[in-house]
């Protein structure tokens, strides 16, 4: 995997670990491309750095590293760039390679500080599951130490293998969902007629790897505890992996599983006991969408940083489906100080399903820490980043329900959020 070139993060990286290259001979190859030096006033060398980029994320991830002499493919100095702006430089290579790909890869520059106003810069491109990508006009692969032209075999491959990925991580999470409602899976106390909720996400290389991970104690030592629809509980060992859940009856069920090969799985049900209108005297069940969302981005928040703590890579599949409320109706709440109306949608469908892909720097930033929650305008903002990295799940949510689409989702872009 291309993180073994160096074996931390790269927002950890040093110059001990750059000249650690020079020191063990690390040749430029399929994870790997050296560049002497920063210069995006030349035309040629952008589109030459977006032809690198592009191909390692249509293979298997790897590093640009701008401020390393190199010979015959070996590093030989660590000579720095001078710069004033060391994160603005790092950030006008990732417009330049995001705005010179088709679709846009996404990268992570990182300055290492070698001395007083020299820098290196470590590019990191991770596999995208976007791929194939573009550069100037056309697809790219990593061949041996260079970037060459993807052969029309190639690309036509790499589009079924992209369509494969997300098909088999959905017949996956079905089989997840299928073996709890007959009684297989991780909790005793679902009945197979209960409508549902569950979320879910899984490391995809772990599942291209065929990687497990036995969860021992030190695991579970790491995780503590896990938080659940509603509360948060200590983990416990089962066939699984870990599992959180504090029932022990048959009127409800809600669970946290993290599994041995990389999946997180939270469950609830039946929905009658969670998300309705009662109180109300509506019928038929009705389930609030924006609870649902605030619920999403709780435990993701909260409980993808331990799968990420595990070990288990990114890029993630995530999923949120709806199971047997076919009796049941979606709402989304307006607000009419924003004229925004109420609407409601029968559910018509027993798997409702919504599903999107989360790339590395989705990952970061739905995993990162809290702020305190004493700090509203900094724990609103948080939120609302979250949200805008989940927007395609959350805004298929909503125009499930009838609405246009999710405002917290959009609340960067300047929307009001709904409560």
């Amino acid at each position: 995997m291309y993180r073994k070139v160096f074996g931390v993060p790269t927002s950890a990286l040093a110059k001990e670990d750059l000249h650690s290259l020079i020191d063990r001979e690390v040749s430029e190859g399929p994870h790997l491309d050296y560049k002497a030096k920063e210069d995006f006033d030349d035309k040629a060398k952008r589109k030459e750095v977006a032809k690198d980029a592009a191909a390692f994320a249509n293979a298997y991830g790897g590093y640009l590293i701008y401020g390393m002499e190199e010979e015959g493919g070996l590093p030989k100095a660590l000579v720095g760039m001078k710069l004033d702006d060391p994160d603005r430089a790092a950030s006008a290579i990732e417009n330049s390679i995001r705005d010179l790909t088709e679709p846009a890869v996404e990268v992570h520059a990182h300055p290492v500080r070698l001395k007083s106003d020299c820098y290196a810069i470590v590019v990191e491109v991770p596999p995208s599951l976007n791929a194939p990508h573009m550069a100037d006009g056309r697809f790219y692969r990593r061949a041996g130490r260079s970037s060459a032209p993807m052969e029309y075999m190639d690309v036509r491959r790499a589009f079924t293998e992209k369509g494969d990925v997300v098909r088999k991580m959905r017949e996956r999470f079905e089989r997840r969902v299928e073996g709890v409602r007959k009684g297989y899976g991780p909790t005793n106390y679902w009945s197979s007629s209960w409508s549902g909720v569950f979320l879910y996400a899984a490391s995809i290389p772990a599942f291209e790897a065929v990687q497990t991970r036995i969860l021992g104690p030190e695991a579970r030592a790491a995780v503590g505890s896990l938080s659940i629809f509603g509360n948060s509980w200590s983990t416990q060992f089962c066939a699984e992996g870990l599992i959180a859940s504090p029932d022990s009856h048959h009127k409800s069920s809600t669970f946290a599983l993290i599994t041995h090969e990389g999946e997180l799985l939270h469950g609830v049900g039946p929905l009658e006991a969670f998300w309705h209108c009662e109180r109300e005297g509506e019928s038929p069940a009705c389930i609030e969408v924006g609870e649902l969302q605030r619920e999403t981005l709780k435990l993701l928040g909260k409980n993808l940083r331990h799968l990420v703590g595990l070990g288990f890579d990114p890029p993630y599949y995530l999923a949120l489906a709806i199971v047997n409320a076919r009796s049941h109706v979606l709402r989304a709440s307006g607000r009419p100080e924003y004229d925004l109306p109420t609407t409601t949608r029968h559910v018509r469908h027993p798997f409702l399903l919504f599903d999107q892909l989360l790339l590395d720097e989705d990952v970061r930033i739905v995993a990162a820490p809290e702020p305190s929650p004493y700090d509203q305008e900094a724990w609103r903002r948080h939120r609302d980043t979250m949200a805008a990295r989940l927007q395609p799940i959350l805004d298929r949510l909503y125009q499930a329900a009838g609405a246009e689409y999710s405002r917290v989702a959009h609340a960067l872009d300047g929307e009001a959020p709904t409560p």
